[in-house]
């Protein structure tokens, strides 16, 4: 990139310029829950609340693995 497209790029924002930055809508959050069943969530706070245990579970589960295959 030379410096005039540099500061061209300044000048319009990088991260319009590159595309980094994007809005999503959050009015229609449904996923999958632990049990797989569907389920309608209110927040993104909600789907991190309900899916921390079961992640917590399966990476302790993998760290144990890893660790017995070092031993």
């Amino acid at each position: 990139m030379t410096a005039a497209q540099m500061a061209s790029a300044e000048a319009e924002g990088l991260d319009k310029r590159f595309k980094i930055h994007t809005v999503m809508s959050t009015t229609n959050m449904v996923c999958f829950d632990a049990d797989g069943k569907i389920k309608k969530y209110g927040s993104p706070e909600q789907i991190i609340e309900d899916f921390y245990g079961l992640r917590l579970e399966f990476y302790i589960k993998r760290k144990v693995r890893v660790a017995a295959r070092l031993v």
